[in-house]
């Protein structure tokens, strides 16, 4: 999962014309970051941006934290399409909503579970395996239980990159068992095919 994002005047920015974009897998029913290509990554950066400073109106706490999650994803995965990623500000805003969670703000625990989830990308991007395991296993308690299949999954990649290949099965297996459990049928084949 992503975050929705922020509803921008001129409509929503992670939608062409109305369409899902080129891999989405939710059919255009959310605001998916999985959809972006590179100038709307832009348009993107520049709402969330918007949502921060203000200038679009007082945003709740709820906004703010979706904004920050979407602009750190945005700086985490300029990269994928010829821009440079900015992991220093992607992990400064990822960060600043764990901050915002563990300081009591519980309307940022589902964004506070992406962004560990980005973060633990992140560390995995940059080869510290053991962090990207911790942030992961915070974003698996996070997330929504319909969510959290993926970090599941996920975790279970990292083991098998590590040599724990019994831990790796176990948790692909629970990922499946998961995805089984909310008829998440294509990532049940997927990660059947990928165990």
């Amino acid at each position: 999962d992503v975050p929705a994002g922020p509803r921008a005047a001129a409509g929503h920015p992670f939608r062409a014309e109305g369409r899902p974009q080129r891999g989405c897998r939710c059919g255009g029913r959310r605001g998916c970051l999985r959809r972006l290509d590179r100038i709307q990554l832009d348009e993107a950066r520049g709402a969330y941006q918007a949502v921060l400073s203000g200038s679009a109106g007082r945003p709740t706490a709820r906004e703010i934290s979706t904004a920050q999650t979407g602009l750190g994803y945005v700086y985490l995965t300029s990269g994928l399409y010829g821009q440079t990623a900015d992991f220093e500000s992607a992990r400064s805003e990822l960060q600043s909503v764990i901050e915002r969670y563990e300081a009591g703000e519980v309307d940022s625990a589902k964004n506070a579970g992406l962004a560990y989830s980005y973060l633990g990308l992140l560390a995995r991007q940059q080869g510290d395996l053991p962090a990207a395991v911790a942030h992961y296993e915070r974003a698996v308690d996070l997330v929504a239980p319909v969510s959290r299949a993926l970090y599941l999954f996920r975790l279970g990649e990292l083991a098998c990159q590590q040599g724990n290949h019994d831990v790796a099965v176990e948790l692909h297996q629970r990922a499946i068992d998961d995805a089984r459990l909310y008829g998440r049928a294509a990532e049940v084949d997927e990660y059947t095919r990928r165990l």
